[in-house]
């Protein structure tokens, strides 16, 4: 998750797709999935970031992986709209997407998801959904782009920690219920609860 493609760091974005591409065609990998904020910038969107997004869902297709993208809070339109994003254009290219909750089968288990919801009766909403699911814990996978309330956030400095109130709490995503949850947003590689 969060790539945050923008003109100013697309070599990096290259070099991490080429890498990306070469594990899926050496594992034989059979999902892709892209965990939120893919761009950085809300609107207007840079062209060269459509199109290095589209040839890199073409290529993980053509590499007969599915690219699966999620709804991060940058690849919304507008600060305040989750309604209007621009994964339609990530869909064309061939990409399965989320911006509400939802799952996919992947063949031994399933692959939920919870998009990027902006206020908190949105969240309650998403969070109901989850909830309605019975996922299997020993094979399905959460996949979700939250701010999650202890996590260590990159924006807030070294050793900067989201206070309670400033993200959800882990326990909202009943993570039990899940073998693994991955989330984006939070900007750092780390293991929370």
């Amino acid at each position: 998750g969060d790539w945050q493609t923008q003109l100013s760091n697309s070599d990096r974005s290259e070099e991490v797709a080429g890498n990306l591409l070469e594990i899926v065609q050496r594992r034989d990998v059979g999902t892709v999935v892209f965990a939120g904020d893919q761009k950085q910038h809300y609107s207007p969107i840079q062209v060269s970031v459509i199109l290095f997004w589209r040839n890199l869902i073409q290529a993980v297709a053509q590499a007969n992986a599915t690219p699966v993208v999620i709804l991060g809070n940058h690849d919304r339109i507008g600060l305040y709209d989750d309604e209007r994003n621009w994964l339609p254009i990530l869909q064309d290219a061939g990409a399965v997407v989320f911006d509400r909750p939802g799952q996919i089968d992947l063949g031994d288990g399933h692959l939920y998801t919870l998009p990027f919801v902006g206020t908190e009766e949105r969240l309650k909403k998403a969070l109901s959904v989850l909830d309605s699911q019975t996922p299997n814990p020993k094979t399905d996978i959460l996949v979700f782009h939250q701010t999650l309330a202890g996590a260590r956030f990159n924006k807030l400095g070294p050793g900067g920690v989201v206070e309670p109130g400033k993200g959800i709490p882990l326990s909202s995503l009943k993570p039990e219920r899940f073998r693994y949850c991955l989330g984006g947003d939070i900007h750092l590689s780390q293991q929370v609860g």
